[in-house]
Parts: structure tokens; C-alpha cells; sequence
């Protein structure tokens, strides 16, 4: 018998047995057999040649795993793990794929005095400076905020500041756009000035450990940290006093060995750091070795503007050796520093998971972006950022990207969930826009504020009448509540400026001006020769108003200014940009001293009908050119001049400086001289370019003439009764023809019941001799105008009670850093025709989703449950405890309904049970579809959540709360009574 085994054949079986090395050895010991025409059996399985089959079949099918291994390795979209992933990755690919920190702009003020005094003078530049040392930390009620570069405070050969980051050393974890900063001056109550500047921070903190390094068995050391892991920074010093950092991998198997590196393994709250022994028998790496690990808390919601000062804190000293010098030494002799933040913290990423991370290995949007900015990374860097990427329009020619956001969560634990958003398209005219509330007509078009309400009736947004809205605030409190409740009502919180300045085209522009600020007061100049000593150091602030803006300012002055007469002293603002070809001023009103003695406060109510043009100039009706009011416009950034004059006979002796011919004394009434001259750098708002805004031209409808009344039926002519045989219509009767008439021309027309026939009711359309419905007379077509709102829940509008607002205030401040600043920045990066705007993530209004299995159906997004808990008699009657799992059941469902898609009852129990543990015994919930009660939805939109409905409830003390629409029944599930 000839055998048939080949070697191609055994080869072909064998690679079929790579994980089954028993299966290798029945099939070696089969060929063996076949070789042999059967004629030799192996009966014995501990005879040498067994053990050798055995040995080579488990050997063999490891080679075989190992090349499987090696060769998936190659390639990420095959990678199982996350050190597949690592290989595919640069060093510089490893800084944002943990945990990434959140971040918030603090404020330096420094004593212009002191730092002046203590600036180091270093003769090869002939200038002076002093620094503020990378790795400084600012702690904001005991959180950390950092820097990753030096602060320089120099002062030129001209005697002139400037502030710049020093960038000799780049940080991985920060890539500037610009080294310059920019500053202000600004004067206390005891005329003293500071340097004030901002910068951003990121919440990080710093675990430093040093250890020696083995001369013989290379470094190992572990780090433990106690919040997220951000990064891993190390440094050897070569036995000298110079850190120099090294390189860092996360991979045993990738690093050059000619370059000194270090192996980082992340571990559940301990870095492990391995310096190969390679380096170390080479000389490259010898002495101490500095580990720096980077820890966050992650994504952080913290408003710091409503801590104290003294809830701010700040070290300045020098981590790293290399960082002291004279320049940072200088900054420990200035006593009068102080950092504090009035920012509200933003973004911050929990790390990825190996999905997220393997998806951006594949598609190559790791690490720092590299100008222009690919799709791929766009979406990466939002992930980051905190947003969710939505494609909109993706063509060849145009790419427009959604930016979805939660709004925040409230800090307080009355409010659990975030408030309910949405786009609402509205059609509408700029003519009449006075009769609805909140809108303003302007002589360029119209303008419409966050106070004005709007209403979905029917999926049609409509604008409140002034007179709908007075009959809603006119009822009672319990009333109004559920008439806002039920009312499906809405608000913006932008301003939108319809502008129809050009006849033939149509814009709309958003704006955010709930919020205007005073950055700085500068000063400019004093007439020291009048003995008069004034400024608006006693305190300055701005606020908006219904009508526009209050500016109030408090002097701080010399016993001379406070005792003359109020008919002696005046305040006068002035600005001029350039779209001005002079001064517009403004003269406040002083309030009333008590015993008409100490500092003076000016008010100046500026009014606006919020006009703004397309260089985002707004009209401040308040100010006047000259002596004619000509309604000026002001640029939303603007630097307002205060100046402070007197018509006192003494002062009016000193000669005249450059502040005299600023004045403007025909405005105050008398001849003055000018005493001091301030600046503010005044921000009104901001302009919105980067918020979701379509907006297009419309035909109106076409209005038709109707009847004014009912048109009868009547006969046009006679008609006659015609015989059924001859078919004649008369009859002859003693040779006298007569005619049988039925129905006489203009008779009415009847039913068989004899009732009227009509022919046009009252209010039908008139049609011509074509069938087609006539215009009314001199008829023209009305444009209207359809646009795009991005909307809050009406209800945020009529709360009143002081944690909704300051909520309210806590959503501005996140939307104007989204609006202003994230998406701003990453605009300026993306390829060309490609845009990126906001657009909330929509948790109110209609939403489209598949229902029992395929139908699609549009719910409502803000959805309202009932939820049923079944607890022992200790947990109800614990009041306490029930309080808290009425908290917990609110913010769960939040956070599922928010991170989800595709809601499912039964998950939602699921989640429930899982977080109350043994304190309730069984969870039921109903309510998903309202009525409907779905048992599980999917949204066909990835832009739209579903969300917790609020509503508005009145409190004992008169006030109205935003609540989450919820309703918790507890029910004993016991065999005992209580």
C-alpha cells in the first residue's frame, strides 16, 4: 500500500490546529500510521516517541499563535488590546488619550509699585524682568489650576511693559497660539496701580517622586495617584543639577536605544516607570531620575466667579531646578499679588475607551493637530473638548459640522438635571415686531431679545403678543404655573438681529449681550494744578437693564473734591471708534450723598434698542454728538473715557491740559476744567458667529377676496314643467297655449326639504372665470422671514427663585466659552469651506424615534415618568433617606436618558436597582410616550436626546422653582404593619 501523506498535506492540516495542539498530535500520529501501511501501532503513550509528537505539536501550535499575534499587531483595526494599539502610536500620540483635565482663565494682579521695584535687570538685552514659573499653581477653594509655561513680565528699554510666555522648553500637554499677553492697568481706592492680566489653567495636579538610579539594574519605581491619570512627564540629571526630561513610551517593545527613554504602565492608581538597563550600561542615563505624574478630576463643573478672594490661593515656586533663577526669586519680594478666577470651569474627558482609541489610531487623529485640521480630527478634538460631532452637510465643495453640548449640570442639589434645549424654526416679518413682547423695531429691521416667549402650537412657532403676554403674567401664581406648564412656551437667551438694511438681502445675526463686564480702568491723566484729587477707584461695575445698560461708579477722592458743592462737580463718559468722526458723551447722574459728605457714586442709564450693524456696532440712543443727538454706535468692545470736571472758580484758574479739549461743556452747561481722565474697557457683548443660524427670505401667503356675506342660489332663467310624452312646455287648453313655469328668473333655489340653496357662503374665496381664486385689490406679496432659534424651556424664563437664575447665569457662562472661545479657535483651524457651528443637543420639543419595533413617530423629547419604589417600613419612614432616593432616581434617569439613544424601560429599572441597592426591594417605571407607555424608543436623530420634562411649582414663600417632572410613590412591601 503506498502512502498518500505528503508534506503539503500535512502542512495544509496542521496550520488548521493552531489552537488545538491535542488535535496536532492525532493527526501526526495518524500520518504516522498511514507512512506505515498501518503495520506499526503505538500502543504505549509514555514512549519516548509520544512525548517527542506531544512536545513538537504544543510547540508548533505556540509558533503558529505568536505569528497570528505578531502579524494582527500590524494592524490596528485588528487589535484586541491596547498595547496593539501603542505600536501604532507616535510619543507625542499618548497626551490626550487618558484622562484630560478642564480648564478656566484666571487673573494675575500685581502691584505696578513692587514689580517695578523688583524687575532684574539684565544687562546684554539693556531690559528688566521678572517670572512667574511654569507648574505655578493656583488653587481655587483647594483645587488645583496650573500653567505649563513661564509667565515674563518685562519691561522695555523705553521703559515700557510687556507679558509673554516663555517658550524656550514646549510642554506636550499645551500648544499656544501666541506668546503675548495682554494686560491692563488698573487703580485701587489709595491710587495705587496694578498689572492685571489673564491666563488659561488646566486642573491638574502634580505627583513628584526622585529616586537613584541602579547602576546595575537599571530604574523601576512606582508612582501612586489618587485621582484620573492625565500624563507622565521624567527628567534624569546625570549626577549633575540640570533635569533633563527623556522620553516616554508605553510600550516595552517600542523605544530607540540610542535615545534615552522611559516604559510608563498604567495601573489602577499607580504608574509603574521602567528605565531599560539598556540606557544605564550605555552611561546615558545615570544618578537621579524625577518622575512627574499628572492627575485630574476629569470633565469638572466648578463656577469659580462665585467664590471669595479668599477662597484663591496661589504657589509660585519652581518645581523643576532648572525653573529657579533670578527672575522667579524677584517674585517672592511682591506682597500685593493675587490670583483669582471669576471663569466658570469647561470640558475635561474621562480616559478613552479602546474603542474610541482604536477608531483614532485608524483614522490617524491622535495627538497634537497639525494644521489644516482633517475630519477625523475635528471630531477627535471635539470628543476632548466635551462635544459630540453631528455631520450636516457633506459635499465636495462644503462641509458644515454640528456641535452638540449638554447644557451643564446645576451645582445646587435642588436643580438635578440640566435644562431642556432646543432649535425652533420661526417665520415671521421685521414689519410690527413692537406688538410682540420682547421685540424691538429699529429703523435697519428688528431685533429679538431673550425676553421675548414664544409658543409651539401645533408644530407652528409663533412670537407672544404684548398683549398675550400681559394676560399671562396678570393670573395667579398657581394658574400661571400650569399655563407655562402646559403652554409649550420658550426662550432664547441670545439676541437675534434681523437686518434688512439692503432691500435685496436679508441677514441675521446672534449675539450675547445678558452679561457685559468691565474688564479694566486704565489711567490716563490728572490736572494735578487744580488740587483736585478724583478717580473711580472707590469701585466701578455694569449692569444690564430693560432698556439697555447702568453704568455706576464710585469716587475715591481728597477731602478738597469732597467738600465742594455737587453743583460744582460733573462725570461725563465719552467714546469714539471709527465710525465716528468725533467724541459721543454722556453725563451721569449723581446719587445723594447722606449729609452731603464722603465719595460720590454716578450713575449712567444707557439706552439701546439693540441695533446692531454688520461690523457689530450697537446704537446707545443715551449718548449724544455734540450738542444733537444722533443715537452713535459703539463697538461691543469699547473704551470708554470717564472724565471728572468742575466749575469751581479755583480750580478754573489752573491752566488747561489735553483732557480740555475732550470735554464737552456744552453738554454740562458751564465752562469747566478737566480733573482726572479714566478709561474703561467696557465689553457690552459678543457676537456669535459660531452659533447654529439659517435664516432665508419667504413669500408671505397671498391674500384672497372672500364674500362678505352669504350668495343665495337663483335661477338664471325660467323654468318649465315639461310633459314626460310630448315633451312639450305647454299646454293648449280651449286654444290658449299656456306655459307651465316652475321657477320665474331670480327665484331662489331650494333643497328638497326647501331649504336655501347657496351659492358662496360668507368667507369662501372668490374665483374668476378660470376657477382661480382673485387677490384682494392692490394686493402686493408680504416677505416674511424664516429662521433658526436656539431655544431654552419657557419655564427657565418666569422662575424667579435664586438657584434657577443663578443656574441660568451658570448655562450663559458655558455657552459664551463654547461660543467664544473653544469653537472660535477650532474655526480658524479647519480646511477651507468647512464650518463648525453649535447646536444644542435638543431635549425639548418634537423628536423623531421607532417605536414597537419599525414605526417612526415624533414624542415629545422632555418626557415625564412615574416611578414606583417598593421599600421596607425602616427606609419609609426615613425621611431623610427617601429625600435622598428621590434624588438619586431623578439624576439616574438624567444621565441614561442623555447617554442614550436607544431608552428602554427596563434598562432604566435596571440602573435603578443597581444604584439603590438593598434600600428598595423592587423598582417599576411607566410614563415613556406619555399615555403610549413604550417599552423601549430609539431617536433617529443623534443631535436629540430625550430628557426629564421640568415644570414650574410654586414654594411657600410665593416664589416660582423649576422641578423635575417625576412623580416618586414609595410603597411598603411588608408582612408587618407600621
Amino acid at each position: 500500500m503506498t502512502s498518500t501523506v505528503t508534506v503539503s498535506s500535512m502542512l495544509g492540516n496542521i496550520s488548521n490546529f493552531a489552537y488545538n495542539p491535542a488535535a496536532i498530535q492525532r493527526f501526526a500520529i495518524a500520518a504516522y500510521g498511514a507512512i506505515n501501511d498501518g503495520t506499526v501501532s503505538i500502543v504505549d503513550a509514555t514512549n519516548p516517541f509520544v512525548f517527542s509528537i506531544e512536545n513538537a505539536s504544543v510547540n508548533t501550535s505556540a509558533f503558529m499563535q505568536a505569528a497570528a499575534a505578531l502579524t494582527r499587531r500590524q494592524y490596528p483595526a485588528a487589535a484586541t488590546t491596547v498595547a496593539d494599539l501603542y505600536l501604532h502610536m507616535a510619543d507625542t500620540d499618548f497626551a490626550n488619550i487618558f484622562a484630560l483635565p478642564s480648564v478656566a482663565n484666571f487673573t494675575i494682579m500685581i502691584n505696578e509699585a513692587q514689580l517695578l521695584a523688583n524687575l532684574v535687570y539684565d544687562a546684554n538685552t539693556n531690559e528688566s524682568r521678572l517670572t512667574i514659573p511654569r507648574n505655578s499653581v493656583f488653587y481655587a477653594s483647594g483645587v488645583p489650576f496650573s500653567i505649563q509655561y513661564p509667565i515674563n513680565i518685562t519691561q522695555l528699554q523705553h521703559g515700557g511693559l510687556i507679558v509673554t510666555y516663555d517658550t524656550t522648553k514646549l510642554s506636550p500637554l499645551q500648544t499656544l497660539a501666541t506668546n503675548a499677553i495682554s494686560y491692563s492697568t488698573v487703580m485701587d481706592s489709595d491710587y495705587n496701580n496694578y498689572i492685571v492680566f489673564s491666563v488659561p489653567t488646566q486642573q491638574f495636579n502634580i505627583v513628584e517622586l526622585i529616586n537613584n538610579v541602579n547602576s546595575t539594574g537599571g530604574f523601576t519605581t512606582k508612582v501612586p495617584y489618587t485621582q484620573q491619570y492625565y500624563y507622565t512627564r521624567v527628567y534624569c540629571n546625570n549626577g549633575g543639577t540640570i533635569w533633563t526630561e527623556l522620553n516616554t513610551v508605553y510600550n516595552q517593545e517600542v523605544y530607540d536605544v540610542a535615545i534615552p527613554t522611559a516604559v510608563i504602565t498604567v495601573l489602577d492608581s499607580i504608574v509603574s516607570v521602567n528605565i531599560p538597563v539598556v540606557y544605564v550600561t550605555t552611561g546615558q542615563v545615570r544618578g537621579n531620575v524625577r518622575v512627574d505624574v499628572y492627575e485630574t478630576q476629569g470633565p469638572l463643573v466648578q463656577i469659580l466667579g462665585n467664590y471669595k478672594l479668599d477662597n484663591f490661593t496661589a504657589t509660585f515656586n519652581a518645581l523643576d531646578s532648572n525653573d529657579v533663577t533670578v527672575e522667579v526669586a524677584a517674585l517672592s519680594k511682591i506682597a500685593a499679588i493675587q490670583v483669582y478666577s471669576t471663569d466658570t470651569t469647561t470640558g475635561g474627558r474621562n480616559a478613552l475607551t479602546f474603542t474610541e482609541l482604536q477608531t483614532r489610531v485608524i483614522n490617524n487623529s491622535v495627538g497634537p493637530r497639525n494644521l489644516p485640521i482633517t475630519p477625523s480630527q475635528i471630531q477627535s478634538t471635539l470628543v476632548d473638548m466635551g462635544y459630540t460631532l453631528v455631520k450636516n452637510i457633506d459635499t465636495i465643495t462644503n462641509r458644515i459640522y454640528w456641535a452638540t453640548k449638554p447644557l451643564p449640570e446645576p451645582t445646587s442639589q435642588n436643580l438635578v438635571t440640566p435644562a431642556n434645549a432646543s432649535v425652533l424654526s420661526l417665520i415671521t416679518t421685521t414689519a410690527n415686531a413692537s406688538n410682540y413682547v420682547g421685540c424691538i423695531s429699529h429703523s435697519t429691521g428688528s431685533t429679538i431679545t431673550p425676553r421675548a416667549l414664544l409658543q409651539v402650537n401645533s408644530g407652528i412657532t409663533n412670537l407672544t403678543t404684548v398683549a398675550g403676554y400681559s394676560a399671562l403674567i396678570s393670573l395667579g401664581l398657581a394658574e400661571l404655573a400650569y399655563s407655562v406648564n402646559v403652554g409649550s412656551y420658550f426662550f432664547t437667551p441670545f439676541y437675534y438681529v434681523l437686518d434688512t438694511t439692503d432691500a435685496t438681502t436679508f441677514a441675521v445675526r446672534p449675539y450675547y449681550l445678558n452679561s457685559p463686564v468691565i474688564n479694566g480702568c486704565s489711567f490716563v491723566g490728572n490736572n494735578s494744578a487744580t488740587a483736585l484729587q478724583v478717580s473711580v477707584s472707590g469701585g466701578y461695575s455694569i449692569l444690564p437693564t430693560a432698556t439697555g445698560y447702568q453704568i455706576q461708579i464710585t469716587t475715591s477722592s481728597n477731602s478738597t473734591y469732597q467738600s465742594l458743592p455737587d453743583s460744582q462737580v460733573y462725570c461725563q463718559l465719552a467714546f469714539t471708534n471709527a465710525a465716528q468722526s468725533g467724541y459721543s458723551y454722556m453725563l451721569g447722574t449723581q446719587l445723594a450723598r447722606p449729609n452731603n459728605s464722603g465719595e460720590r457714586t454716578y450713575v449712567f442709564n444707557i439706552s439701546t434698542n439693540y441695533d446692531i450693524n454688520s461690523s457689530d456696532q450697537i446704537v446707545l440712543s443715551s449718548f449724544s454728538n455734540g450738542t444733537i443727538s444722533s443715537s452713535p454706535r459703539s463697538g461691543l468692545l469699547q473704551d470708554i473715557s470717564i472724565l471728572f470736571a468742575t466749575s469751581n472758580a479755583t480750580a478754573m484758574t489752573a491752566p488747561r491740559t489735553s483732557m480740555d479739549g475732550i470735554i464737552n461743556a456744552a453738554q454740562i452747561g458751564t465752562p469747566v476744567v478737566g480733573i482726572t481722565q479714566q478709561t474703561l474697557n467696557t465689553k457690552f457683548g459678543y457676537a456669535l458667529p459660531t452659533l447654529w443660524n439659517t435664516y432665508r427670505t419667504v413669500a408671505g401667503a397671498v391674500t384672497y377676496q372672500t364674500y362678505a356675506t352669504d350668495v343665495p342660489a337663483v335661477y338664471a332663467e325660467n323654468v318649465y314643467h315639461t310633459d314626460p310624452n310630448t315633451g312639450a312646455a305647454f299646454t293648449v287648453v280651449a286654444g290658449v297655449l299656456t306655459y307651465n313655469l316652475l321657477h320665474a328668473v331670480g327665484a331662489p333655489k331650494l333643497d328638497s326639504n326647501g331649504n336655501q340653496i347657496y351659492l358662496h357662503r360668507a368667507g369662501d374665496t372668490v374665483l374668476d372665470s378660470n376657477g382661480l381664486p382673485v387677490p384682494v385689490t392692490g394686493y402686493q406679496t408680504q416677505l416674511n422671514r424664516s429662521l433658526d432659534l436656539v431655544v431654552l424651556d419657557g419655564i427657565y424664563q418666569f422662575a424667579n427663585d435664586p438657584i434657577t437664575t443663578s443656574y441660568l447665569s451658570q448655562i450663559d457662562t458655558s455657552l459664551i466659552t463654547t461660543l467664544t472661545e473653544d469653537l472660535v479657535t477650532l474655526s480658524t483651524e479647519v480646511l477651507e469651506n468647512t464650518e463648525i457651528y453649535y447646536y444644542p443637543s435638543l431635549a425639548k420639543g418634537t423628536v423623531a424615534a421607532i417605536v414597537d419595533g419599525s414605526i417612526v413617530v415624533n414624542l415629545e423629547a422632555a418626557q415625564s415618568f412615574k416611578v414606583e419604589l417598593f421599600v421596607t417600613n425602616t427606609v419609609y419612614n426615613n425621611a431623610a433617606l427617601l429625600a435622598q432616593l428621590q434624588s438619586s432616581t431623578i439624576q439616574v434617569i438624567g444621565k441614561y436618558l442623555s447617554a442614550n439613544e436607544t431608552v428602554a424601560i427596563s434598562a432604566m429599572e435596571d440602573a435603578l436597582s443597581s444604584t439603590y441597592g438593598t434600600d428598595v426591594l423592587g423598582v417599576s417605571m411607566s410614563g415613556l410616550g406619555g399615555t403610549n407607555n413604550y417599552t423601549v424608543v430609539t431617536l433617529t436623530d443623534s443631535s436629540s436626546t430625550l430628557s426629564i420634562n421640568k415644570v414650574l411649582a410654586v414654594q411657600p414663600n410665593g416664589q416660582l422653582a423649576v422641578v423635575e417632572d417625576i412623580s416618586i410613590v414609595f410603597t411598603v412591601h411588608s408582612t408587618t404593619s407600621f
